[in-house]
């Protein structure tokens, strides 16, 4: 008698729901964590499925920049490699970075529709303890094709602007505001993520321009 085959296969979770992915018709992909009764955290089955998103969006021609949101609610937001356009889902959202290589002077990310404010709003985590944040914005040219050095030129410079170099070895976080050169207009959060007081590609860069920045400080990050 030959042996019957089991009568039950082993499927694949469907997450279609929890991640939801939508094309406009200019290429911008939206990818949304649809988990808002547990602050859309991601579960270890999860990881596969965004793996296969993030490549399908590498691989397709037609698709310019992919956005990561949340549902409404408390949302913990992570990027992949660089390059990330992040927005929040509306409530206190919790963008987490592992690594500076996920967003730095190579690949920066845009963080989008968020509010920063100290009180009820986005925090960023990146698993450093921020000692300072100056309050003052620095301002002055940034230009993509020299960008670490323009960065470098307003931040390592002391006084209340830029990085804390009052005190050496701490980590610091500042803001500038590009008034001239080819990105004009744009404002990033620096991170001095290796203490020296300088920035370098090794350091945290964000594309905060489209953010509400009442105000930046330590509660900023958790």
């Amino acid at each position: 008698m030959s042996q019957s085959e089991p009568n039950a296969t082993h499927q694949a979770k469907d997450f279609s729901e929890e991640l939801r992915v939508e094309r406009s018709g200019n290429g911008v992909v939206t990818l949304t964590l649809n988990r808002p009764h547990v602050k859309n955290a991601l579960t270890s089955e999860m990881w596969e499925p965004l793996r296969q998103i993030f490549h399908e969006v590498r691989e397709t021609s037609s698709d310019r920049v992919l956005v990561i949101t949340g549902a409404a609610g408390v949302d913990t937001i992570t990027g992949a490699a660089g390059a990330d356009t992040i927005s929040g889902g509306g409530g206190n959202d919790i963008v987490t970075y592992t690594s500076q290589n996920e967003s730095n002077s190579t690949a920066y990310d845009v963080l989008s529709s968020l509010t920063f404010n100290s009180a009820t709003a986005a925090t960023i985590n990146t698993e450093l303890t921020i000692a300072a944040v100056n309050t003052a914005v620095a301002t002055g040219s940034v230009s993509a094709g020299s960008l670490v050095a323009d960065l470098n030129t307003l931040l390592a410079v002391g006084g209340g602007v830029g990085f804390d170099t009052a005190v050496g070895g701490d980590i610091s976080a500042a803001l500038i505001t590009a008034n001239a050169g080819d990105l004009s207009g744009k404002t990033f959060l620096a991170i001095d993520a290796d203490a020296d007081d300088a920035f370098t590609s090794a350091d945290y860069l964000m594309d905060v321009t489209g953010t509400t920045l009442t105000t930046v400080d330590t509660s900023t990050f958790v």
